[in-house]
């Protein structure tokens, strides 16, 4: 079987994807910030404690104890990086 190439109606043209600033990636995640407050907080704290309930199955214990510890680490460490990078943008002066 011999494969024969089509010949080309027009120039393949690549699509292009918007480009986004630091400046808007870092307003964007600015505005998520109290969230993320929110999570480790309330939610995170919320779901070990419910880990502590003896009333649920023990899978469903290691379950909650892991998702929220995780839930505490993920948005506890994004939200410090967060702040660095905002603190690098916008310098304070010194005294």
């Amino acid at each position: 079987m011999k494969l024969h190439a089509l010949p080309p109606s027009q120039p393949l043209k690549l699509a292009t994807l918007p480009t986004v600033t630091p400046t808007a990636a870092l307003d964007a995640d600015i505005k998520a910030q109290p969230m993320r407050l929110l999570d480790v907080g309330v939610f995170g704290p919320l779901t070990v404690l419910g880990a502590l309930n003896k009333e649920p199955p023990d899978w469903m214990r290691l379950f909650l104890l892991f998702f929220g510890l995780g839930t505490i680490a993920y948005n506890a460490y994004n939200f410090l990086e967060i702040e660095k990078r905002r603190g690098l943008q916008h310098p304070t002066p010194p005294l």
